[in-house]
């Protein structure tokens, strides 16, 4: 079985080097900005991305990410930065961010959400045809 996937784009030193060492069992995608994001989660569906926002950007950042808000690739926000993050809440929330971050001594919350996340996902790319067809109570022709 594969390693999980999980894509970054975090440019500070401190949030980078926390992500790499706690993250280290995931197989590690680093982007540099929204759009290799967004072209990353079709690579990887089922995946999960932090994304680090800069608190004197948040908002322009938070309307970058809006494209995701909706994704069909399951694909989960986790975002990281610092303190300003809590005045920009409700725009966190609105881009479709699950969680945010705002201190190195959250990582373990980060951790176990990000597991949680891989746990509950359905991973591979099934048509809704064969996902009928799989989850049938009976055996069919086709599974013969």
């Amino acid at each position: 079985m594969s390693k999980p996937n999980l894509i970054v784009l975090a440019h500070s030193k401190p949030w980078c080097t926390a992500i790499s060492r706690n993250f280290s069992d995931l197989n590690l995608s680093w982007v540099l900005n929204v759009p290799a994001l967004i072209d990353e989660s079709f690579k990887s569906p089922a995946s999960a991305a932090i994304v680090e926002i800069p608190g004197n950007a948040a908002d322009e950042f938070c309307v970058d990410l809006y494209e995701l808000a909706n994704n069909s690739v399951q694909l989960r926000l986790f975002a990281v930065g610092d303190v300003s993050l809590l005045r920009w809440q409700p725009l966190l929330r609105a881009s479709g961010i699950a969680m945010w971050h705002w201190s190195l001594l959250q990582i373990p919350s980060l951790v176990q959400a990000i597991a949680r996340h891989h746990g509950t996902v359905r991973h591979g790319r099934q048509s809704a045809e064969s996902s009928i067809w799989s989850e049938l109570p009976w055996p069919t022709a086709a599974s013969n």
